[in-house]
């Protein structure tokens, strides 16, 4: 099973408990791939990213994203309709959208970890950098790390942390 769909059902689940506990109104995208496995004459229109989430009053734009890369996280990973997507929600949204990348890492046997990024923190790299990818230290540093519990990926962390502090 390719890592992203894994990362997906994770988050998927994370977001599930917490509508549980009255935390969070949540729902998922389909993107293109999804309605291909279904018949490739289907034409779908690209979605600004994966999940969308409520919670205290924000509205949380979720684009996913995997590597196994143990150096780095690859640019090419992220489409520019994606990126441009994010952006302009959170511009609309006046204060009330906070767009992230959820950027997974699954580096061999137990190495798994992942970073929130903000869209505009992931400009900045893509646009200041000759490089074609950034190392996970850079992430790490940029990124706000988000702690993992039994399979389950701590978000309601992220959502208040970017609810309290705006910024990372």
């Amino acid at each position: 099973m390719p890592t992203s769909n894994i990362f997906e059902r994770e988050v998927g689940k994370s977001l599930s408990r917490l509508e549980q506990e009255g935390e969070v109104f949540w729902f998922r995208l389909f993107d293109t791939t999804s309605f291909r496995h279904i018949s490739e004459k289907i034409y779908a229109i690209r979605q600004p990213c994966d999940f969308i989430a409520i919670y205290g009053g924000k509205v949380f734009m979720l684009e996913l994203k995997s590597s196994r890369s143990r150096t780095s996280f690859a640019f090419r990973y992220i489409r520019p309709h994606q990126l441009t997507s994010l952006l302009r929600a959170e511009r609309a949204g006046k204060g009330n959208v906070v767009s992230l990348f959820l950027i997974n890492r699954r580096a061999g046997r137990g190495r798994i970890s992942a970073y929130a990024v903000r869209a505009r923190t992931m400009k900045s790299l893509i646009k200041g950098s000759m490089k074609k990818s950034v190392r996970w230290g850079e992430l790490e540093r940029l990124g706000l790390e988000i702690e993992r519990e039994k399979g389950l990926w701590l978000l309601k962390d992220v959502f208040e942390y970017y609810i309290q502090n705006g910024e990372k």
